[in-house]
């Protein structure tokens, strides 16, 4: 019997605390993304994109963009990877204008090799991996002004032909005050 194997993505933001859901069409999206998908997936095609309001900066050494693995047998493989800010266009929105980010040369290696023991897997015969989730994190910089709420849209694209995958929408996050 095959195992169906399926992506979920999310959102996590360091420093924020909050709730959001992803966008039903996201997971409608979603639902056929699995385990081959990520192999075949071309590193350096990565994006994400992020959107904030107000409009602040991003202390560009937080972006990081993680991947958790899900053994079959239990446990979690964690990878990790850094972001810089990408060259080109993010997604295109008439409301919104996205900062476009991507795998960093080093986290473009780290993916490929990644992708190598999820082939190795693969190939072996056996079902290492049943599962696996992104989430995209980064810290923003308030300066001396932090803003009472920060709204925040995140966007993330695995493979140019399939488009950008809108996983949060105008997600309000409370922001914490220092001393507060």
């Amino acid at each position: 019997m095959k195992t169906t194997r399926r992506v979920l993505l999310s959102a996590v933001f360091l420093l924020l605390g909050g709730c959001a859901s992803i966008p039903l069409s996201t997971l409608w999206k979603l639902r056929g993304i699995g385990i081959d998908d990520l192999v075949a997936m071309e590193p350096a095609d990565l994006r994400a994109a992020l959107w904030l309001e107000p409009q602040v900066p991003v202390s560009p050494d937080s972006v990081r963009l993680s991947l958790s693995l899900d053994r079959a047998g239990g446990g979690r493989d964690q990878h990790v990877f850094g972001l810089e800010p990408a060259r080109g266009t993010g997604p295109i929105d008439a409301d919104k204008v996205y900062r476009p980010w991507q795998l960093d040369p080093d986290g473009r290696r780290a993916l490929a090799a990644v992708q190598r023991q999820l082939r190795a897997a693969r190939d072996a015969g056996g079902a290492a991996y049943e599962g696996a989730t992104f989430e995209v994190t980064f810290r923003p910089d308030f300066g001396d002004a932090p803003p009472d709420r920060l709204l925040v849209s995140v966007q993330l694209l695995l493979d140019p032909a399939q488009g950008w995958f809108l996983l949060l929408d105008e997600a309000e996050l409370p922001v914490a005050k220092p001393g507060a």
